[in-house]
This record gives C-alpha cells, structure tokens and sequence, in this order.
C-alpha cells in the first residue's frame, strides 16, 4: 500500500501538476487535485478530478475533464 499521507505529484509544463492516482485508492474517495490551464483563458485554475475514464481525458468534480495538450495539463469545462 502507498504512502497517502504524501502523494506523488505529476508535473507538467507551465505549472500545471496533478496528484497521482494512488491517492484515489482504497479511501481516497477516488478524487485527487492538481492545477491545469483553462482551455479558453489559459489562466491556471485548481481542480478536482477522479481516475481516467479513457486513454485521452480525466473526468473533473463538477464538470469538465482534462487532457494533455503539447506537455499541458489543459482544463476543458463542460458546456452549458
């Protein structure tokens, strides 16, 4: 079992990080935070996301997902 306490932490380019999924199991709440650039405004924004739902994109907590784009973590919402 890994070290909860202090989660690995993913780094990417222009400040953008994610936690690395061993803190979503076995009582994570399969939920782990990281900060990535908004798609439309390129600001860094925090976030809260879950496990990979495909290869390509990661499910964010209350909407939106994120993905990688040239070393960026990039932050898409969902439409409205």
């Amino acid at each position: 079992m890994g070290n909860t306490c202090f989660p690995r932490i993913q780094e990417y380019d222009q400040g953008t990080w994610i936690q690395g999924e061993e803190i979503c199991y076995p009582y994570g709440g399969k939920r782990r935070r990281g900060r990535a650039r908004h798609k439309d405004t390129g600001k860094l924004v925090a976030f809260r996301a879950g496990i990979p739902d495909t290869f390509f994109t990661i499910p964010c907590r209350g909407g939106g997902y994120l993905y990688f784009e040239d070393e960026v973590l990039m932050y898409a919402p969902s439409k409205k």
